[in-house]
């Protein structure tokens, strides 16, 4: 069994999730504004093709040496303790895989906010 480098393994966890947006961005494409179809093709995709590769980000994860402290170490524990909130999107084709959108959407409150000091005049 030949040895792996971190770098090396965090290019096929990288690999994995390129893939994961890679099926999202099939199904935007196919449905092609229609949300019904999105939806439809959303459960599909993510029945037949996502939920193999989280369940195998997983088992890489838990298969995976970790130098503690490494950048591989603290992404691989992030991704354990999100679990739960990442396996929601194959469950819920109404969820997102990222929540860019929703993250933009309070950003300029919050910037507005700091630039003003918090005042409210």
């Amino acid at each position: 069994m030949k040895a792996v480098s971190q770098s090396e393994e965090a290019s096929l966890f990288l690999d994995d999730i390129d893939e994961l947006f890679a099926i999202e961005q099939q199904a935007k494409e196919e449905a092609a504004r229609n949300q019904v179809e999105l939806i439809a093709l959303r459960t599909k995709l993510r029945s037949e093709r996502s939920r193999q590769i989280v369940e195998g980000l997983y088992e890489r994860s838990d298969n995976t040496i970790r130098l503690s402290g490494t950048a591989l170490d603290k992404a691989l524990n992030y991704l354990v303790n999100q679990r739960r909130p990442l396996e929601r999107f194959l469950e819920d084709p109404r969820v997102p895989l990222m929540n860019n959108h929703a993250e933009r959407l309070i950003r300029s409150p919050v910037q507005g906010r700091k630039a003003h000091q918090g005042s409210r005049s």
